[in-house]
């Protein structure tokens, strides 16, 4: 016999005022974002305090040490195809949202501003009910796209979408000036990829090992990745995309078992957050800075985007 609890909760849902279920959902990822700060020891108020001293320390740019991880992903090279000075970068933003679920208001905004503040370049929302327009032939997701949380979802689309096609993309946030100008001067020159300094070493994706503490060294060589503009193809996508699927493979049994859920803080989800993002884009960014320009243009607002 079906368990009764499902139905007393949808009732219970039913007959909570309009807006209460989504004001309970938003506190509880409210206090989840502040236990999680709280375990870390509240890098968003201690990193941007200090950063004026990391950013003094790093005055010179600090290289790779690629001897250092010759025999970890990161020492795997992919051949660069030339890029020309001029090489068309397609004008075009992608945004993702792969949830049936309807964007809050603040993201729908958010969504509205992009559009608005870019109107001279294309805007491409991808949902799941499009996503099939942007598969190539010759390189499917992941079979294991389908267990992953909705979040993690969008982190493999972004880096599928600018490996294929190039372009743009922008997080669901509020752009806080217009890009056309960061397209205009990765354009004009050999760059591979485009996009804002990492706010302050605290940011940088807690990898462990030495990793984490040369990153936070070299935190004013890495990018963020809430607004990218790449050129499709160059070794950095690439690299980027194999990580990517190289992780997921690792844990195809892992996910199979316990599938995402939104947010991929179900129990037995083998997936840490930045897992298949700021892990994979802090370092490779730093491998290839002599490749990469750095552009604040492209920052969205990073607070209050819920």
């Amino acid at each position: 016999m079906p368990s009764p609890v499902p139905r007393i909760a949808a009732r219970t849902r039913s007959a909570l005022p309009p807006g209460t279920v989504r004001r309970l959902q938003s506190a509880k990822h409210h206090a989840a974002v502040f236990a999680k700060r709280a375990r870390w020891g509240f890098p968003q108020w201690r990193g941007p305090l200090l950063e004026p001293l990391h950013a003094w320390r790093q005055r010179r740019p600090r290289a790779f040490p690629s001897d250092d991880y010759a025999d970890t992903w990161l020492g795997r090279t992919v051949p660069a195809r030339p890029v020309e000075l001029g090489e068309p970068v397609p004008r075009r933003i992608f945004v993702v949202w792969t949830g049936d679920n309807d964007m809050s208001e603040q993201r729908a905004r958010s969504l509205a501003e992009i559009r608005r503040v870019n109107a001279d370049l294309e805007v491409v929302l991808v949902t799941p009910q499009n996503t099939g327009e942007w598969l190539v032939p010759d390189l499917a997701l992941p079979p294991q796209y389908e267990n992953l949380s909705l979040v993690h979802r969008s982190d493999v689309l972004r880096a599928y979408l600018l490996h294929v096609h190039g372009g743009g993309y922008s997080d669901v946030k509020r752009p806080l000036h217009a890009w056309a100008g960061a397209f205009d001067r990765l354009e004009a020159s050999d760059a591979w990829l485009l996009g804002y300094t990492e706010r302050h070493r605290l940011n940088v994706p807690l990898v462990g090992g030495c990793l984490q503490q040369d990153l936070r060294s070299a935190s004013r060589q890495l990018l963020g990745y809430g607004g990218l503009v790449a050129r499709s193809r160059t070794p950095i996508t690439q690299e980027w995309w194999d990580r990517v699927c190289e992780v997921l493979e690792e844990n195809d049994a892992a996910l199979a078992a316990h599938p995402g859920n939104v947010r991929g803080d179900n129990p037995g989800y083998p997936l840490g957050w930045t897992e298949v993002l700021a892990h994979v884009v802090a370092p490779l960014t730093w491998k290839h800075q002599q490749h990469v320009l750095h552009d604040e243009r492209v920052l969205p607002e990073l607070r209050n985007y819920q």
